[in-house]
């Protein structure tokens, strides 16, 4: 049994370990029959009283900034000895990525490449929201202030400088602290502030690019990775002495690239819950025909969910008429998907039972429709090596 978490339903389990900050962070769980996973970052008042102010920014702003590519903060409260912060579960970037050193080899460069760059797309949309919907700079990026999310996602979290500069008392506010974040980290302009106007006030948003920047070149460093030729240019633009020549976080999303098959996927599957029948249908299409080149890893954490969700939505929506068309059309190639990563060993028998085999059932009992044609001559094909109680699922049933 964990440790209870005062005033909040969950457990803290274990800290987590080479997490450089303030506040500790925890592994933990909710109290509850599920047992959901989280993270739990802790703030002790009393021994680090001169930093309160800083964790008191990131206190409100974690809850405020809401976007996906920010860590989602689930729970909060303010103890007279602590503040605490319940967040959905993911492991610091730092630990990310002493675990890929240690499993690296020249096959998974491509592939690890691919993720970076997907990590990094991540960021950039982050700073996009922040910088445009919320006109707030972040100005405490560095390594320590990205997470790493199981499916592959890179969340943006650790707000303490977070603020609009053309506000006068965020601007004083943002003098006072700007010394916290550290060289190299730290673009050259703000390292003469001093007194007076701050210089970068029409594109304050140019600070973060610059750390940016300087995040890239230690993740690809620590890799011992080659930063991606087509980068070079967006980087050496970032990474200028003159801060109006840094590109925005939009420009540097638009670059070719993060256009490749395998982002245009991955940010595909984020908002896949949002998106009609229609467009579910190309998004699993796609991944069918590119389902070669994606990780079992991601297979496990990304896809599966993905076909989860998605079958979850038709099981909603074949009741309308109008939509069982597609809601048929949008089942068989899911289950045809499930079935392709089942017999490549991408996905294993207990992540299927927990992520997907609920929904599966459903399909059969609740909508009651043709699973696939195909089952009829390929038994194999209906997922029973997975789960003894798919075996029972018949080879074809009739619709509605």
């Amino acid at each position: 049994m964990g440790n209870s978490v005062s005033g909040l339903p969950y457990d803290e389990t274990n800290q987590v370990e080479g997490y450089s900050s303030s506040w500790k962070m925890s592994n933990g769980a909710k109290k509850s029959e599920q047992k959901e996973p989280v993270c739990i970052f802790q703030f002790d008042k009393a021994a680090l009283k001169d930093k309160l102010p800083l964790a008191l920014r990131h206190f409100q702003k974690i809850r405020t900034v809401k976007h996906p590519d920010v860590l989602s903060c689930v729970e909060s409260v303010d103890l007279e000895a602590a503040l605490v912060l319940v967040t959905e579960p993911c492991i610091p970037l730092t630990n990310w990525l002493t675990e890929r050193e240690s499993t690296l080899s020249a096959k998974d460069s491509a592939n690890l490449e691919q993720e970076i760059l997907w990590g990094i797309r991540c960021i950039l949309g982050a700073l996009h929201f922040m910088h445009t919907t919320c006109s707030l700079a972040h100005g405490y990026l560095d390594l320590n202030a990205i997470f790493v999310t199981a499916n592959g996602d890179w969340k943006l979290g650790n707000f303490d400088l977070a603020c609009n500069i053309k506000v006068p008392d965020d601007e004083s506010y943002f003098k006072r602290y700007n010394s916290v974040l550290m060289k190299p980290f730290t673009s050259p302009e703000r390292s003469n502030l001093g007194y007076g106007e701050v210089p970068f006030h029409k594109a304050f948003g140019v600070i973060d690019m610059y750390s940016l920047g300087q995040c890239i070149n230690a993740i690809f460093n620590r890799l011992r990775l080659p930063v991606p030729a087509q980068m070079d240019k967006y980087l050496t633009r970032m990474l200028s002495a003159e801060f109006l020549r840094r590109p925005s976080a939009k420009q540097l999303i638009n670059c070719p690239l993060f256009n490749s098959d395998y982002i245009k996927l991955m940010s595909d599957m984020v908002g896949v819950a949002m998106n009609t029948p229609a467009e579910t249908l190309v998004i699993l299409e796609s991944v069918q025909s590119t389902h070669q080149e994606i990780p079992a890893f991601l297979c496990v954490q990304k896809v599966l969910p993905t076909i989860s969700a998605v079958l979850q939505i038709c099981i909603r929506d074949f009741q309308l008429r109008d939509s069982r068309e597609t809601c048929r059309n949008t089942i068989h190639v899911a289950l045809t998907l499930l079935s392709t990563l089942v017999e490549e060993s991408k996905i294993d028998e207990e992540s299927f039972a927990k992520t997907c085999l609920p929904q599966v059932l459903q399909v059969r009992d609740y909508v009651c429709m043709c699973v696939c044609a195909s089952y009829q001559a390929s038994p194999g094909l209906i997922l029973s090596p997975l789960h003894p109680i798919l075996s029972a699922l018949p080879c074809h049933i009739t619709i509605i």
